[in-house]
């Protein structure tokens, strides 16, 4: 059940000011454009601002208890509509707008408003663009709509310039912990690995913290990478097996190896602070003492640099088999090829 109201929105202040004025004095924008980063809180603040748009009260936020409340947390309000990009797609085309067209002209079913919320606006086609842009040059004065982007700079310019474009900031530690505390309050002991890993971005934490595979593979790699850097060869053909394992999430394996890597290498310069994985510390300090802080950083690069070649479609194998001996040699030496 989706949830609706300002107040269950996390930080965003300002935002959140801005909306409740205009619906207060009823000076609405038809366009807004919500841009942010994925995790950010632009879902769940279209949803709340849906809800006031629609609801029965006609006051600066959702009463909760009005028929249409009612609707829009059940997520089955009649006047409030959403563009989604199908699974099977990678693109939200002018068809799925050619629907919004011959939906916006019909009058709302309740109240005084219908609102279209574009989830993935950064998928929309140029065509499906120019079909929108149709309905923002004469829309309805009933219509609102809420495009939600990770980058208004990617829309067309007619698009962007005829919405009003609401830029959501990041959020404070405090805000962070507060939204851990709500929804995993049992897990306050990872909550600043959480905080750092996700760059304070509530959604990234919250998906972090309920994501049971993200946590096993991290725990997985951490100890074979740890023990490689030991001196360990048969850990270093494991930690091989386990990136094959894992092909479909390179991006993922390697954003935890580099985490990892990153941090020995501030281990290694004495910036302890700089830390992102506080909760593996002993197991990283251990590992940083192998290294000198150029070998750190050559096995850092080496990192960064097989990621970047298998995102442009480099042999996986053989990405991962140079970095392995990279890492291994900036640990172990150069003769030391022999012992894996």
């Amino acid at each position: 059940m989706l949830k609706t109201g300002f107040g269950s929105v996390t930080g965003q202040r300002a935002i959140k000011q801005f909306l409740r004025a205009s619906l207060s004095n009823d000076r609405l924008s038809h366009a807004y454009i919500f841009e942010g980063p994925k995790g950010i809180g632009k879902k769940t603040m279209a949803n709340a601002f849906a809800g006031a748009l629609v609801c029965e009260a006609g006051r600066d936020d959702a009463c909760g208890d009005c028929m249409g409340c009612v609707l829009a947390r059940s997520g089955s309000h009649p006047d409030i509509t959403k563009v989604v990009c199908a699974p099977d797609r990678h693109s939200v085309g002018v068809d799925d707008i050619r629907h919004v067209v011959a939906e916006v002209y019909l009058k709302p079913y309740y109240g005084k408003r219908r609102v279209f919320i574009i989830e993935d606006t950064d998928a929309m086609t140029e065509q499906a663009q120019n079909a929108l842009l149709k309905i923002f040059e004469e829309p309805p004065l009933y219509a609102v709509f809420i495009l939600l982007t990770a980058n208004s700079r990617q829309l067309l310019e007619t698009v962007r310039s005829r919405g009003l474009v609401l830029t959501f900031c990041p959020y404070t530690a405090d805000e962070i912990e507060d939204a851990l505390s709500a929804d995993v309050p049992d897990m306050r002991e990872n909550y600043d690995f959480l905080k750092a890993y996700s760059h304070n971005n509530i959604g990234r934490a919250l998906e972090l913290a309920l994501d049971e595979g993200f946590t096993a593979m991290r725990s997985e790699a951490s100890g074979l990478l740890a023990a490689m850097l030991e001196g360990s060869g048969k850990s270093a053909c494991a930690l091989a097996q386990f990136s094959e394992k894992h092909k479909e999430n390179a991006d993922r394996l390697f954003e935890i190896i580099i985490s990892m890597l990153r941090d020995i290498f501030f281990l290694c310069l004495g910036c302890r602070g700089l830390t992102v994985n506080a909760d593996m510390l002993p197991l990283l300090e251990a590992a940083a003492k192998r290294l000198t802080p150029v070998r750190a950083r050559r096995a850092l690069e080496g990192a960064i640099e097989a990621n970047e070649r298998i995102n442009r479609n480099a042999n996986y194998n053989l990405a991962i088999m140079t970095w392995l001996c990279g890492i291994w040699e900036d640990a172990h030496g150069r003769d030391s090829r022999s012992k894996v």
